[in-house]
């Protein structure tokens, strides 16, 4: 039997089949958080989006209320409606 760094072959073979385990387990870690989505609601829910763990946007609901919205007229830059506000000056 030889040794190595105090440790027996044996022993150096278990650690090895131990770590091979581990890896493993992070690799099928790694794939189920693939399929995870994080989902996210606006206060008034007329805006959801869904994020995978990469931050890649997989769903994204918009009411057509919340287009309708003087904010969302503002900062899509439509000034023509009467009362619209206006950005903020820069």
């Amino acid at each position: 039997m030889t040794e190595s760094h105090g440790f027996s072959e044996t022993e150096l073979d278990v650690l090895a089949e131990e770590a091979a385990k581990e890896m493993q387990k992070a690799t099928e870690l790694q794939e189920r958080l693939k399929e995870l989505v994080g989902r996210a609601e606006s206060c008034d829910g007329r805006v959801r989006l869904g994020l995978t763990a990469e931050a890649k946007i997989v769903e994204l609901e918009i009411d057509p209320r919340a287009m309708r919205t003087t904010s969302a007229a503002r900062w899509a830059g439509d000034d023509s409606r009467p009362g619209a506000a206006h950005p903020p000056a820069k």
